[in-house]
């Protein structure tokens, strides 16, 4: 408090004696009593702010500066120009520079910490949002899926997404098995956690975490979300079972499909393309674009045909939706 009292008087001394050699002591005196008091506050201030916003309240205070230089060099061109008055530099109208280039500096101070102050209220919102965002565990059978990637990139899903190193693992040793669907597949999830973390606007962490006394993934998965608090990402039937029966919560992608798949009631009739027989008699089987399995009675004889078919009942099962229906007519 002293040194800001002292500091204050200083300012206050120093217009004094410029009022005294411009005949004008009185008001460069409240001049420099007006800058010291601004001094003491700034002094004040500076105390609670953070390094970010002294750096931005900075430049705004230089910018103002030289902005306000700038506008007293062609006052006193105009001046000097158009011959508006005598180019004497009076007290009164030193004292006017003198104030010019104080709002200047002082507006342009306030608006870089105002700034700043806006973007730290941003950024700490934003990470107060992601801190409310439950974070995601990978497992192998939802990153070899791919469809994750895509509900990622529309916004379905956000935060951190977590994947455990032994996922990796478990990944590249499927890539090197021997049984060539079990490579093609572990060499496809290693593609896709690739594209994920260099084309998605989230953050794909990849963690050392491991629990090497726990021998199966699937449990080391759920130790994991209970450790970080995650819910778990995952195609895998039974470990969406452990993991529901330990409290962690599953995000199932299969059951996320089946849940925006298109409802058909009874009674309602669409086109479908019998492909194969059913395994009852007379039965014939067609898929919808979705993958929902179509069971069609009397359509044995339509195999290979596309034919109007009627809603009887829908079924779900763990697997999916079935949906049962009767052959219509034969499109032409």
């Amino acid at each position: 408090m002293k040194s800001r009292f002292i500091g204050a008087l200083f300012l206050v001394l120093i217009g004094i004696f410029l009022g005294l050699l411009t005949e004008q002591p009185l008001l460069l005196g409240l001049l420099g009593l007006a800058v010291g008091c601004y001094y003491a506050l700034l002094d004040l201030s500076l105390k609670k702010v953070t390094h970010r916003r002294l750096i931005g309240s900075s430049i705004g205070g230089v910018t103002g500066f030289v902005l306000g230089i700038l506008t007293i060099l062609s006052i006193l061109q105009a001046i000097t120009y158009f011959r508006l008055a005598p180019f004497e530099l009076e007290g009164t109208f030193l004292a006017t520079l003198v104030f010019t280039l104080f709002a200047f500096t002082f507006f342009g101070f306030y608006l870089g910490s105002l700034y700043i102050k806006k973007m730290e209220q941003g950024i700490r919102e934003s990470q107060e949002r992601a801190a409310q965002i439950s974070p995601k565990l990978l497992d192998t059978s939802v990153i070899i899926d791919g469809r994750i990637a895509e509900i990622i990139e529309i916004g379905f899903l956000e935060g951190q997404f977590i994947v455990p190193k032994f996922i990796i693992k478990e990944m590249q040793n499927m890539a090197d098995s021997g049984d060539r669907l079990k490579r093609e597949r572990g060499r496809r999830g290693l593609d896709i956690l690739n594209r994920m973390r260099a084309d998605l606007p989230v953050d794909i962490i990849i963690t050392d975490i491991d629990y090497p006394h726990i021998s199966e993934v699937d449990s080391k998965l759920v130790a994991a979300a209970e450790e970080l608090g995650a819910k778990i990402a995952t195609n895998d039937f039974n470990l969406n079972k452990v993991a529901k029966l330990e409290g962690v919560q599953v995000l199932n992608i299969n059951e996320l499909s089946n849940a925006v798949k298109p409802v058909y009631i009874p009674g309602e009739t669409f086109e479908i393309e019998v492909i194969k027989e059913g395994e009852e008699d007379e039965q014939g089987v067609g898929y919808l674009e979705d993958g929902t399995m179509v069971v069609v009675e009397d359509g044995q004889n339509h195999v290979g045909d596309t034919i109007n078919v009627t809603v009887t009942s829908v079924i779900q099962t763990s697997a999916g939706r079935m949906i049962f229906t009767e052959a219509g007519r034969i499109e032409d």
